[in-house]
């Protein structure tokens, strides 16, 4: 486990490092549509790979987002820049409705 700051240079010499020593890599956090969230910047230069705008991804990130959600596409763009070579998985699982935890 590695804790790092919100620096794509940064993340990508640890994600480097780790993918020098593990077969899997995996990371948290940094991946939303605010200015510091730049773990898939710092994936990309880690592969030596460009960001692109995934098309499909974006298309389904408008089709979730309401229209009154988000004042502009900026940020619904943002979320579907991701490392050219990335693969879309599409994760199962559930929401609990509880005040105080969060299971995952």
């Amino acid at each position: 486990i590695s804790v790092i700051p919100d620096d794509s240079d940064a993340i990508a010499e640890e994600v480097r490092n780790y993918m020098n020593r593990y077969d899997y890599v995996i990371t948290s956090g940094g991946i939303g549509s605010t200015h510091d969230d730049v773990t898939y910047e710092g994936v990309a230069k880690a592969l030596n790979e460009k960001i692109i705008i995934h098309p499909k991804f974006l298309q389904t990130l408008k089709r979730l987002s309401e229209p009154n959600m988000i004042s502009s596409s900026d940020p619904i763009t943002k979320l579907a820049k991701i490392p050219e070579s990335s693969e879309l998985l599409y994760a199962t699982g559930i929401q609990v409705d509880s005040e105080s935890s969060y299971p995952i």
